[in-house]
């Protein structure tokens, strides 16, 4: 698991988590690396620890969303409601770890340097150290301001099951590269990212042309910069 991780972050699809190099705010000539919350399908992780009915609907939506992805990567019928179900436990799993939105505005907040070595050794089923090295990164600090929910996705490397990871990867690799690929993807994609979450245009094909409907955008208590915070 940890090697498909460093992999699919190589090529663009950060999954379990988020990594990428910004200024040291204590040494601004240099960068470092930040490890971060992420990994997660939807945009809050409110929208997989409320309770509300608006909250739920959301999930509902996403949980179907997923459930149309899954099978064009490869997932047979008899295992869809399994996989679909092991993705949205993994990622509330990492909700439930992760900090508010609002919390994440604050750059200080994520700032809090720490040696490689420390992360490697305090992390090691996560194997942080061959994950740096497959990213090219070669510093000895990095920055890791969330430990309570590293040792989480730490544990989670080995309490998850391999094939409940594999459905997890299948998902976020579909997900990402859907808007790239055949037309199930793409609208997939764009009726729940496009349709649901931003209240884009509905897209409905005639033959001769393509034509466009409005759909109804989601109430603003449903959108992802005004969800209340996770509890």
């Amino acid at each position: 698991m940890p090697a498909s991780i460093a992999a699919l972050h190589q090529v663009g699809i950060p999954v379990v988590f988020n990594f990428a190099p910004d200024v040291d705010l204590k040494a601004l000539d240099r960068h470092i690396g930040y490890f971060m919350q992420g990994g997660m399908g939807l945009p809050d992780p409110a929208f997989y620890t409320r309770n509300d009915a608006d909250t739920q609907a959301v999930l509902g939506r996403y949980r179907d969303y997923v459930k149309q992805i899954l099978p064009l990567t490869g997932t047979p019928k008899e295992r869809l409601d399994a996989d679909a179900k092991a993705v949205i436990d993994i990622e509330t799993a990492i909700a439930r770890k992760s900090q508010s939105v609002a919390d994440l505005n604050n750059p200080f907040s994520n700032y809090a340097p720490v040696s490689v070595a420390d992360a490697t050794k305090r992390y090691r089923n996560l194997q942080l150290g061959e994950f740096l090295q497959a990213q090219g990164v070669k510093d000895d600090l990095v920055s890791m301001a969330d430990p309570k929910l590293f040792a989480e996705l730490d544990a989670m490397i080995g309490r998850v099951k391999p094939e409940q990871w594999k459905a997890y990867l299948r998902w976020r690799v579909g997900d990402a590269m859907a808007p790239y690929l055949s037309r199930s993807f793409r609208d997939a994609s764009h009726g729940f990212r496009g349709q649901v979450l931003a209240g884009k245009a509905a897209r409905r094909r005639r033959a001769g042309g393509r034509c466009w409907t409005r759909s109804i955008p989601p109430p603003a208590r449903c959108s992802a910069t005004n969800m209340p915070n996770a509890t």
